[in-house]
């Protein structure tokens, strides 16, 4: 954790990865024993979706540390996260309306990339062999570098300059 900058919270953040990963290896064959006893097949698709939301709701959870400025803040964000805010369950539609206008661009960016992804591993997993004129790829490879650049600005670690530049 202290790679990344000279704050507890990097030390809390490394130490939590850690903890996590090393609890995994351990739990292993428990978890093996678990799934022959419910009859899981792990080489089902839903067990590998369940699998990768674990992962990223894990992992999210573990960012906070990453990106709170003190511990008390980030102990404060996962205590939000955990406390109900009614008002939002019960009109979702307010959800939606505060997740975009929160950080519009960011969240565009975000889902842009997402669904990118999406479709390079949807063709690679299925073998498909998509030949495009050599025109047509030089323009997507331009629009996916100017939306880099133009999106590189719209993050909280541009606000700061370079990364490891106070550490």
């Amino acid at each position: 954790g202290l790679w990344h900058g000279a704050n507890w919270t990097f030390v809390i953040w490394g130490w939590l990865n850690f903890i996590f990963i090393v609890f995994s290896m351990q739990a292993a064959p428990a978890y093996d024993f678990l799934k022959v006893r419910l009859h899981i097949n792990d080489q089902k698709l839903y067990w590998r979706i369940i699998q990768i939301l674990r992962t990223i709701l894990l992992v999210s959870l573990l960012r906070i540390f990453y990106c709170s400025p003190s511990i008390g803040a980030a102990l404060d964000y996962i205590r939000q996260i955990f406390t109900p805010n009614w008002h939002l369950i019960l009109h979702p539609w307010n959800l939606l309306i505060t997740a975009w206008a929160g950080s519009a661009v960011t969240l565009k960016y975000i889902l842009a990339g997402t669904f990118g992804i999406f479709a390079v591993d949807l063709v690679k997993e299925n073998g498909w062999k998509l030949k495009f004129p050599m025109p047509l790829r030089m323009i997507v490879y331009a629009l996916l570098i100017c939306t880099i650049v133009i999106g590189a600005g719209s993050g909280n670690g541009s606000a700061g300059g370079f990364m490891y530049a106070q550490f």
